[in-house]
């Protein structure tokens, strides 16, 4: 059986992967923050397991993924708060 911190490590690889299947198939936008969410979430948990791995190039690749979500997320958002002043 799976332990506790294998599930959620196997969790954050599988909701990256969703949310490409979700934006490839036109069910959710590349720019909603549905997708960024996803993706934020998930390379998150993937970077703090490179990190336990010491894995370093999976680690720069995690950052820098959840990074690309995160300041997408901050645009969406200032992009709402702009619309509704």
């Amino acid at each position: 059986f799976l332990g506790a911190a294998q599930v959620i490590i196997y969790a954050g690889g599988i909701v990256i992967l969703i949310a490409y299947a979700l934006a490839s198939t036109r069910r959710i936008p590349v720019t909603g923050n549905a997708f960024q969410i996803m993706n934020l979430s998930g390379a998150i948990v993937l970077l703090v397991y490179s990190i336990v791995l010491v894995a370093w190039v999976s680690v720069g690749l995690n950052a820098v993924w959840g990074t690309i979500a995160a300041v997408a997320l901050i645009r969406n958002y200032r992009a709402a708060s702009a619309k509704t002043s």
